[in-house]
């Protein structure tokens, strides 16, 4: 956003969603779904917390801070304290700017560990993703991504091994190291 919040980083988020588009979008060929569907939504998926941070500001920043401090879920904290949270709105948003559907689903759900519905495998491939994002941007070696708490469950309905997990990572970590050198270059 142009209008600035004070300790909300803009930038941090920016990056988590264009990590997040290009695993959704690399993962998505990888299981033989639409890339741009994918990239599209992994893209999209936290647009919500834009709004957020715009309308509730110091709140919401703080909200941020406290669950990334104490690892609660942010989108369960956000139903809590405002009785939504950014899945809601950012899907909400994006529906009312005729969003198709096959993109607002994951959006919607990008959080829930076991989704169902049409757009099930783009949730779960957003979901993942985001996941991978996080992991890569907190750049820890240990625990191994497939080790990470929801992982295989996610994996389980797409039919993805270990090996095919951590070939994936190793694209996506490849592409961010490109995508970094060219945005700094």
């Amino acid at each position: 956003p142009k209008e600035k919040v004070p300790g909300f980083q803009a930038e941090t988020l920016q990056l988590h969603s264009s990590l997040t588009a290009v695993a959704a979008g690399a993962l998505a060929l990888d299981v033989g779904e639409s890339e741009g569907i994918a990239f599209t939504a992994g893209l999209l998926h936290d647009v919500g917390k834009i709004v957020l941070a715009l309308g509730e500001r110091e709140k919401y920043v703080a909200v941020m801070e406290d669950c990334q401090r104490t690892g609660a879920s942010l989108s369960e904290t956000e139903k809590t304290l405002f009785g939504f949270n950014h899945d809601e709105i950012g899907a909400r948003l994006l529906q009312r700017w005729g969003v198709p559907v096959d993109v607002v689903q994951p959006v919607l759900s990008h959080n829930d560990l076991k989704p169902a519905g049409e757009a099930q495998r783009f949730v779960l491939i957003t979901n993942l993703a985001s996941r991978l994002a996080n992991y890569i941007q907190k750049e820890k070696a240990t625990p191994a991504f497939v080790q990470l708490p929801g992982v295989k469950s996610l994996m389980e309905p797409l039919k993805l091994n270990d090996g095919q997990v951590l070939a994936w990572e190793s694209v996506v970590r490849s592409k961010a190291k490109q995508q970094t050198v060219v945005v700094t270059a």
